[in-house]
């Protein structure tokens, strides 16, 4: 009977154990399936985390912003710009402040207080840049680098390149640090030109109606003390050419500037001057034009301008004598309200610059030397009327200044790029991700109180005490 008994317990712990054991491995595979689930969730989810970060850091910042003619310029680099240029704004804001403030103020607090405001109304374009105008300077750096990109392009196809060392020397001349020495002025006259006879102004006798006031300049003239000389500039060293540069880009980077940029950006304008010069010797455009000197009587009234033209008229047409006479009196001693100037060797063009039309530099380029021209009515560009006599004391051709060969190359260039700039495709991706760091310290944007007038003092009400009548002394 036991062995029975056992043998039916046996059955069951065998029976039990087997319903455990199914039990188990209906658990266990529950379990799996859960976690095969669960992992299948994380790894869709480690995906996408993936996915999306390649996207944000890989692809998006590669994605061009813009191509030009090909070349691509990518998220990344634009945005890496916008930052620098944000830094090269929130830097110069900074040197205006410790400008303003000075090196020791009595009281430094009222003095920031101040300097800012100063700094508010003569910088609050940067300023407004760099806390509202997000997209705007997007965009202005976007042009910029379309710039850039299609300059490099055209200085690579004509084998223009610009060495490090033309980078260096051309930071440290932003210094005031010249390698090869200190650049002396060239001479702008031609040496195989002779030029043709001028008349120079000297002392004449003063015509009928003007004031004589010679004698009283030359008493002036002796007793007057000799001024001391300025100061010669002190030389920039390479040494302190080597400490300012490292400064300025220790304030970038700390700002949170790519300082990579800014020798990309003095090579580039390296490249843009070169650029140019070889465009406007492509056009074969002249590098000399015909100069001219004058000189000019003006006057804001009819009346005054014939009061002029009849002194020289009592001068036996010697212009030179009234314009002596008129640039040697005080405007309070001058019978007649007029200034004398003269144009010495301008184009055309420059003398054009100044005036709203072209009454002046044709007198000046078509009228015979020597000759004194008639009443002249013109108007100042901002149109204010004027009233001119103008006689000519030389005219010929001479080489252009380095001023006006710059000007006239880079107004070329300005065109080229215009050309240029028809072949650029823009995307508007960028709009949505314009940088925003680094940003303006709060304090440039703080309300500066304006000075109040004082209150005015309370008056205080005065009764008024009638006269007393005195009686006479006849009663």
């Amino acid at each position: 009977m036991a062995s029975k008994k056992e043998e039916e317990q046996a059955a069951k712990q065998a029976l039990r154990e087997r319903r455990e054991a199914s039990l188990r491995a209906r658990d266990a595979g529950k379990e799996r399936t859960v976690r095969i689930i669960a992992m299948s969730i994380i790894g869709v989810i480690v995906a996408i985390l993936l996915i999306g970060i390649i996207v944000e850091f890989v692809i998006v910042p590669s994605q061009p912003v813009a191509e030009v003619n090909g070349d691509a310029i990518s998220l990344s680099d634009w945005q890496s710009q916008v930052e620098y240029q944000r830094a090269q704004l929130i830097v110069g804001l900074n040197d205006q402040l410790q400008s303003f403030i000075g090196e020791d103020p009595e009281d430094p607090a009222a003095a920031e207080q101040q300097a800012i405001g100063f700094i508010q109304q003569f910088s609050g374009q940067q300023i407004g840049l760099l806390t509202q105008g997000y997209e705007q300077l997007g965009e202005f750096v976007l042009e910029d680098m379309i710039d850039n990109t299609l300059i490099r392009q055209g200085a690579d196809e004509r084998g223009i390149t610009v060495p490090d060392s033309d980078v260096e020397d051309f930071l440290g001349e932003q210094f005031g640090y010249f390698a090869n020495g200190t650049p002396t002025p060239v001479s702008q006259t031609d040496p195989d030109v002779e030029p043709t006879p001028t008349i120079t102004p000297i002392p004449t006798n003063t015509p009928e109606g003007f004031v004589e006031a010679e004698a009283e300049t030359e008493a002036e003239d002796e007793a007057a003390p000799t001024a001391e000389p300025f100061p010669t500039a002190t030389l920039v060293t390479a040494d302190s050419f080597q400490e300012q540069l490292d400064d300025r880009l220790n304030q970038l980077q700390t700002t949170g500037a790519d300082t990579r940029w800014y020798r990309y950006f003095a090579q580039n304008a390296l490249l843009r001057e070169q650029l140019a010069e070889a465009l406007y010797t492509e056009a074969e455009l002249p590098t000399e034009d015909e100069h001219a000197s004058a000189f000019i009587l003006m006057t804001g009234s009819s009346d005054d301008a014939s009061r002029l033209s009849a002194a020289i008229a009592a001068a036996d047409g010697d212009f030179v004598t009234v314009w002596n006479s008129v640039r040697s009196l005080p405007p309070q001693e001058q019978i007649v309200q007029a200034q004398a100037t003269e144009v010495v060797w301008q184009t055309r063009e420059t003398i054009s610059q100044q005036y709203s039309d072209d009454e002046i530099p044709n007198a000046i380029f078509e009228q015979e030397i020597g000759e004194v021209s008639d009443v002249l009515v013109t108007a100042l560009p901002d149109g204010t009327p004027v009233y001119m006599l103008v006689q000519v004391t030389g005219r010929e051709t001479r080489p252009l200044s380095e001023f006006t060969l710059a000007q006239r190359q880079n107004e070329l260039l300005q065109e080229w790029l215009v050309d240029q700039r028809a072949g650029v495709t823009r995307n508007e991706n960028w709009r949505s991700r314009v940088p925003r760091q680094p940003a303006l310290d709060p304090k440039f944007t703080q309300v500066i109180p304006q000075p109040t007038q004082p209150p005015a003092p309370a008056t205080i009400p005065v009764e008024i005490i009638p006269e007393a009548t005195v009686p006479s002394t006849d009663e």
